[in-house]
């Protein structure tokens, strides 16, 4: 299941998150996020929920976007565990 969402709503999730001092960098374009995380290369966010992307070419891969009071957190589930990055 492929939602669409309007792009002032991803235009919100874009920025960078850090995670064990690395910056992911989430970048909106052509209609589309995407996340770079250093020395990997740039994945396809296809979202699945208004919050919730699957990683595009990666099975069980998955990144969600929550707000804790003022805290903005990038959270990718992946088979080896979950990791969660705070916004700059």
């Amino acid at each position: 299941l492929v939602l669409a969402i309007n792009e002032e709503q991803l235009r919100m999730l874009e920025g960078e998150y850090l995670l064990e001092g690395k910056a992911i960098k989430i970048a909106f374009e052509k209609g589309s996020l995407s996340l770079t995380i250093p020395q990997q290369p740039t994945y396809l966010l296809v979202p699945i929920s208004a919050s919730e992307f699957l990683l595009k070419g990666l099975s069980g891969y998955k990144a969600s976007f929550e707000k804790v009071g003022a805290e903005e957190k990038l959270i990718i589930k992946q088979p080896n565990g979950t990791f969660i990055a705070i916004r700059k």
